[in-house]
């Protein structure tokens, strides 16, 4: 193994990299994707469960099938990828940052609109920062899903 990573130390970092950029861009899609959706269901909350069946319908998608389907459209390579892992990472980031905004005490949402803000403001200045560790859980699944995948799938 030794001698393989040593002839093949190129081959080994450009793909490393490779690997973190899917990683790194897949987790900002996702978390830009599940914050614009959570503001929806926490500001509507009838789209809840309509958003996160569509997420358990994709969520239970073979990664394969998923590939198949969207080869035609994508070709193969990065793009794919990462259209598959941002779709798969949807349902826990969703999950986590809804679970994270209804941890919080509802005195707290009382004071922000005391003092004035909007829902917007209230969901980034009040609600995103309480959910933080929450927030952050969900990351960490997601990142343990990617290794996961790639390690059974790709």
């Amino acid at each position: 193994m030794l001698e393989y990573t040593l002839n093949n130390k190129e081959m080994l970092v450009r793909i490393f990299f490779e690997h973190l950029n899917i990683v790194g861009t897949t987790m900002l899609i996702g978390i830009v994707i599940s914050l614009i959706l959570t503001y929806l269901i926490v500001n509507a909350p009838i789209l809840y469960e309509p958003f996160m069946t569509f997420f358990r319908i994709v969520y239970t998608i073979p990664s394969l099938a998923f590939f198949a389907i969207l080869i035609p459209f994508t070709g193969i390579g990065n793009k794919t990828a990462i259209i598959v892992l941002t779709s798969y990472t949807l349902f826990y980031l969703v999950n986590n940052f809804l679970l994270g905004i209804r941890n919080i005490d509802r005195d707290v949402l009382d004071s922000a609109n005391a003092v004035g803000y909007t829902k917007l403001q209230t969901y980034i200045h009040v609600l995103l920062p309480l959910a933080l560790p929450s927030i952050y859980d969900g990351n960490s699944s997601c990142d343990h899903l990617y290794h996961w995948y790639y390690d059974h799938c790709l």
